[in-house]
């Protein structure tokens, strides 16, 4: 979660400016695999699973298409539940702070 929380202010960032290419890291977190996200078209985004090389066991799902939308609200959901959930242990840390003023709009509250 920590590997994926630290990425979030910047992915959030290119989703409000509309920009639905980015990549999740995970190579922290010794999977040593990233998913990329590249836009498809006007409603929809492909996933796809990009692993080091040498890394066992090897990744054979192709890509996976999902629309926009859900993939916003997947994002949206895990920044709104991490500052709901650390809020009182991490609210003073800068990038807590950093996260919650991306969340600030109304546009991307979780209602």
């Amino acid at each position: 979660m920590a590997i994926i929380v630290t990425q979030l202010p910047e992915i959030l960032r290119s989703i409000k400016e509309g920009d639905y290419n980015f990549e999740i890291d995970f190579n922290g977190q010794g999977i040593e695999r990233n998913i990329v996200v590249k836009e498809k078209d006007a409603a929809n985004v492909e996933l796809i699973c990009i692993q080091s090389k040498d890394w066992e066991p090897i990744a054979k799902s192709g890509p996976i298409m999902i629309p926009k939308a859900k993939i916003k609200q997947l994002i949206l959901d895990l920044c709104s539940d991490f500052i709901l959930f650390s809020k009182g242990i991490f609210q003073n840390h800068p990038f807590y702070n950093a996260l919650e003023q991306s969340l600030s709009s109304e546009d991307y509250k979780r209602k």
